[in-house]
C-alpha cells in the first residue's frame, strides 16, 4: 500500500494525470494567479489535486513505473501494481478510507472511492513559497501622481510636439513614444520580480548525490558509467582503426533492413526498443544488430517492437534479460507476450 502510494505521488509530480486501474484518477489541477480588483491584492499561483472515479481504464503508466522501480518486466510490474492495488480496496472496504500517501484520503462513499485532499490549493501555494501580495499600500501612495501623470501623457500632436524633461533636453513626441511610468510603480514591479526569483530558487530542485526513496528511479549512473567506458574504448583505440570503422559505419546502413530481420515463433519476446512506424524500427535494427545479437521486427497495428531474444520459455528470457552483454548493450529490455 505504501508502495503504491509512493508511485502515484512521484507521477503526480510529473504527469498531469495518473490512472489507478479500477480505482479512478488523481489529476493535476493548476490556478494562474490573479489579481482581485476590489480587495487591490494579488493571488499567487496555486495547485490541487483531484480525483474522477469513472475514468478507470490502464494506461500502463503505473505499471511502467512500477518495472523501471523493481528492474523488471512490464507483465511483472503490473502484477505488483495490481497486488497493491488490491491491497488497498480490501484496506477501504474495512476500514472505509485509506491514506493517499501526503496527497489526503480516499474514502468509501455509497460503495464508490471519494477523494479528500490534505491541502487546500492555497495551503499548498504556501508550501511552494508563494503569497498573497496587497497592493493597497502602493495605489494609495500613486494615485494623485499617476493621476497627473496620465493627464499629461495625453498630449498629441496637436498640442505640444516636445516634453522638456528634468535635464532640459526637448523630447520629440512626433518620432518617439512618450510613456510615462510612476517611480513608485516600477520600485513595486522589481521588488515583486525578487520576491518571485527568490521564491524559484527555493522551490527549484537543487542536485545532491544522496539517494532518495522515490520511485521510477531511471538508472542513471548505470547508464552514465556504460557511456563513459565505451568511450574510453573508443578513444584508447589505434588511429588506424578509424578508417575501416568509419567505413563500417558507412557501410552497415546501406544493407537491407529484411537481411537483420527474422521470423521467430516463440511466444515470449525480450523487447529492447519500441517505434510507432515500422521505418523506425528498420533504422535501429541497421544500426544495433550483431551477430552475436541478432534483432528481430514484431510489427502491430500500432507498435513496432525490436526483439532480441525470443522462447516459449519465459524463464528462459528472465535469466537472458540479466545477461551482462545484454544489459550493458541495451538499457531497459523486457519481456512481452504475443
Amino acid at each position: 500500500m505504501y508502495r503504491l502510494s509512493l508511485h502515484i505521488e512521484y507521477l503526480l509530480g510529473r504527469h498531469d494525470c495518473v490512472i489507478v486501474p479500477g480505482v479512478g484518477a488523481f489529476i493535476n489541477v493548476r490556478h494562474a494567479a490573479r489579481y482581485d480588483r476590489e480587495r487591490r491584492i494579488w493571488h499567487a499561483m496555486s495547485r490541487e489535486i483531484r480525483f474522477n472515479g469513472v475514468v478507470k481504464e490502464d494506461d500502463g503508466l503505473i505499471a511502467n513505473s512500477y518495472a523501471r522501480r523493481e528492474e523488471t518486466g512490464y507483465e511483472e510490474g503490473r502484477r505488483l501494481m495490481q497486488q497493491d492495488i488490491d491491497m488497498m480496496m480490501q484496506l477501504m472496504e474495512r476500514d472505509g478510507e485509506v491514506s493517499i500517501g501526503r496527497l489526503g484520503i480516499l474514502k468509501n462513499q455509497d460503495g464508490r472511492p471519494v477523494f479528500r485532499p490534505s491541502h487546500t490549493p492555497a495551503q499548498m501555494s504556501r508550501e511552494m513559497g508563494y503569497t498573497t501580495i496587497s497592493m493597497a499600500p502602493y495605489i494609495e501612495q500613486s494615485e494623485p501622481e499617476s493621476t497627473a501623470a496620465a493627464s499629461d501623457s495625453v498630449a498629441t500632436e496637436a498640442q505640444e510636439a516636445k516634453i522638456e524633461t528634468e535635464s532640459g533636453r526637448k523630447f520629440d513626441t512626433r518620432k518617439n513614444y512618450y510613456i510615462a511610468i510612476n517611480k513608485n510603480f516600477a520600485r513595486m514591479a522589481a521588488c515583486v520580480a525578487a520576491i518571485a526569483l527568490l521564491a524559484l530558487s527555493v522551490v527549484l530542485p537543487v542536485s545532491d548525490s544522496k539517494q532518495e526513496d522515490r520511485a521510477s528511479v531511471v538508472p542513471v549512473e548505470k547508464i552514465i558509467t556504460a557511456t563513459c567506458e565505451m568511450a574510453n574504448r573508443v578513444t584508447a583505440e589505434p588511429a588506424t582503426t578509424a578508417t575501416s570503422a568509419e567505413t563500417e559505419a558507412e557501410e552497415k546502413p546501406a544493407m537491407s533492413a529484411e537481411a537483420e530481420v527474422k521470423e521467430d515463433g516463440g511466444r515470449y519476446h525480450l523487447i529492447v526498443a519500441t517505434f510507432n512506424t515500422r521505418q523506425e524500427a528498420d533504422k535501429y535494427v541497421r544500426y544495433n544488430a550483431t551477430a552475436e545479437y541478432p534483432l528481430t521486427i514484431i510489427s502491430t497495428s500500432t507498435k513496432s517492437r525490436v526483439s532480441v531474444m525470443s522462447s516459449d520459455d519465459r524463464s528462459e528470457l528472465v535469466r537472458g534479460m540479466h545477461q551482462k552483454g545484454i544489459k550493458e548493450r541495451f538499457s531497459e529490455p523486457w519481456i512481452w507476450e504475443k
